[in-house]
């Protein structure tokens, strides 16, 4: 499979809250995650390494912090590197990791490069403000997650694009707008899937508190790239409740340090 990282980058404020620093990607064509809220990172090139090595995602998840936007997390007078978070298979051709770094407090926060390519905004998100958001769900239609052969693809695609029958739904946070954004792109500052992932187990990690929380029937969520899939049709002539199905979360060997 594809190995990808993020360089989850945390700096202390002058209030004394822990932030996080959040990108939102740039809208292209043909990229099912295209526009969305993330952290610095992507898929691990020749170049970084031997693939599948730890060492090698870590140099991945630097790489892209350098060439995203801008930081270099490896500079040891400003940054600490705290430890990597589990990694987490978000399709059967992909695994992504995570690492975590800390500016160094009483140090100057360096300015950002952005990408521009790659990167519409960037913007230093509160932990202290993301814990106290409310959940909601984020529906995404069927046919971008789940792909089959190609005849059964194409009809099942079609079918359920013309009727809007099948829906996916994944849990997701509405995150404030960082400054200067217009409130009409209030919708396109939604924090899921693997992002949300990741500062879940981060925050759990310091604080004890899990951002991703619970199944509707009670059950404890797995991983934020769990998700329920819906057959409206289905449910409204039977009147069953939709069921989650569980998605395969990847332990690493080596866990992420206490963060205090």
């Amino acid at each position: 499979p594809w190995r990808s990282a993020v360089a989850v980058i945390l700096r202390i404020s002058a209030t004394g809250q822990t932030e996080v620093l959040m990108m939102r990607r740039t809208e292209q064509k043909n990229d099912p995650f295209s526009g969305d809220v993330c952290l610095p990172g992507g898929r691990q090139d020749p170049e970084d390494g031997v693939q599948g090595k730890e060492a090698t995602d870590k140099v991945t998840a630097v790489r892209e912090a350098m060439e995203e936007v801008g930081l270099d997390v490896e500079n040891a007078q400003d940054f600490e590197y705290l430890g990597r978070l589990s990694d987490t298979r978000v399709s059967k051709r992909m695994i992504m990791c995570a690492f975590v770094f800390l500016l160094k407090p009483g140090r100057e926060t360096p300015p950002l490069k952005l990408q521009e390519a790659e990167v519409q905004c960037a913007w230093w998100l509160s932990l202290e403000v993301l814990v106290q958001i409310e959940m909601t769900k984020l529906r995404k239609h069927y046919s971008r997650f789940i792909r089959k052969g190609p005849m059964v693809s194409l009809f099942g695609r079609s079918i359920s694009f013309l009727c809007m029958c099948d829906q996916v739904y994944f849990r997701s946070y509405l995150l404030p707008l960082p400054a200067g954004v217009d409130e009409k792109e209030q919708e396109k500052f939604v924090l899921w899937g693997f992002t949300l992932d990741v500062l879940s187990e981060l925050i759990e990690h310091a604080r004890g508190t899990n951002l991703v929380g619970m199944w509707p029937d009670g059950t404890p969520v797995v991983s934020a790239w769990d998700f329920w899939y819906t057959n409206d049709l289905y449910r409204i002539a039977t009147g069953k409740k939709p069921r989650p199905k569980k998605r395969l979360r990847y332990q690493p060997k080596n866990k992420v340090v206490p963060l205090g």
